[in-house]
């Protein structure tokens, strides 16, 4: 069953990392709904992607992406809407 997770991964300052991630991703099937790239001042890249997959790809992707050479943390965690019971206000 596909479940939305949201990933952050933490890199060294280059971009090739970008496209090493959403490759990673589209290799499991994972449909990204969202990215975002923060770049910070010490010279690293945060990017913060929301996406939607099936548990066991979760836990796949972040051992894989952590074993790339640049990659300082990847974490993963499931999205909860927060705003389910408001469809009745």
């Amino acid at each position: 069953m596909n479940r939305k997770y949201q990933m952050t991964v933490r890199t060294e300052n280059d971009l090739r990392f970008l496209n090493q991630i959403v490759t990673a991703l589209a290799c499991r099937n994972a449909t990204i709904d969202r990215l975002t790239l923060d770049r910070s001042p010490g010279g690293e890249c945060n990017y913060t992607i929301g996406m939607e997959a099936e548990d066991q790809c979760i836990d796949a992707l972040t051992r894989q992406i952590e074993k790339k050479i640049g990659v300082l943390k990847v974490s993963a965690r499931e999205e909860r809407n927060m705003n389910r019971n408001n469809s009745n206000l």
